[in-house]
């Protein structure tokens, strides 16, 4: 009984968190949006992470979310792997996929779960413990609604990210690669102390607009 009413207690917390959050975000116009993800975007491609990283683990931003689009152009022209977030529609798990480009075509998108733009389901292309090299530094770059400076991050209530890290991690583990997880997020949307519950899964890192924190 008393573990229930924790669990409660800490539901109620993060839902007000998120309704906060959801109002703060609403309040960022798109010019706005545009000049702080640029501004993070910099501040990762300058940063030894970003340079020893083969793997990265992106996403395509909502509007109200903070956009690594710019990361992901430099991924591809540095050569450097990288995937993206599809959910899967017949269970409550997700999976990520190579992003590929060539002279003729490249991996096509189109507004999946959510509203999100998801990249197409191909074989060939997802992100497995087979597609994994040796030794690999993979990145992967978490959105949410709320961050700490306690490792904390706050998602949409869902879960796929928690899953799916878990899943990840144990395929890093059975190739040697080393994993770093990357919250990415507005200045606004840290808050003193994310509610927190024993899945939720801890970052390594913290990216915003103004600066980029190893925790």
């Amino acid at each position: 009984m008393e573990s229930d009413k924790r669990i409660d207690s800490s539901l109620s917390e993060k839902n007000v968190l998120r309704s906060q959050m959801r109002l703060s975000l609403k309040e960022i116009t798109l010019s706005e949006k545009k000049i702080m993800s640029e501004n993070a975007c910099r501040i990762f491609l300058a940063s030894d992470l970003y340079k020893s990283s083969s793997i990265i683990l992106s996403y395509k931003d909502l509007k109200s979310e903070i956009s690594p689009e710019i990361i992901n152009q430099a991924a591809v022209k540095d050569k450097k792997l990288l995937a993206f977030p599809r959910v899967c529609p017949d269970s409550s798990d997700m999976d990520f996929y190579f992003y590929s480009q060539t002279h003729k075509e490249e991996t096509p998108f189109k507004k999946g779960s959510f509203g999100i733009m998801e990249p197409e389901e191909k074989a060939e292309d997802l992100l497995s413990e087979e597609r994994l090299l040796e030794n690999s530094n993979i990145t992967v770059i978490v959105p949410g609604l709320a961050f700490d400076k306690n490792a904390g991050r706050l998602g949409k209530g869902k879960g796929y990210y928690d899953r799916y890290i878990k899943r990840l991690a144990l395929m890093a583990e059975a190739s040697s690669s080393k994993l770093f997880l990357l919250g990415m997020g507005f200045t606004c949307q840290i808050t003193d102390k994310v509610p927190l519950d024993h899945h939720d899964q801890l970052l390594d890192g913290l990216l915003t607009d103004t600066e980029m924190i190893i925790f």
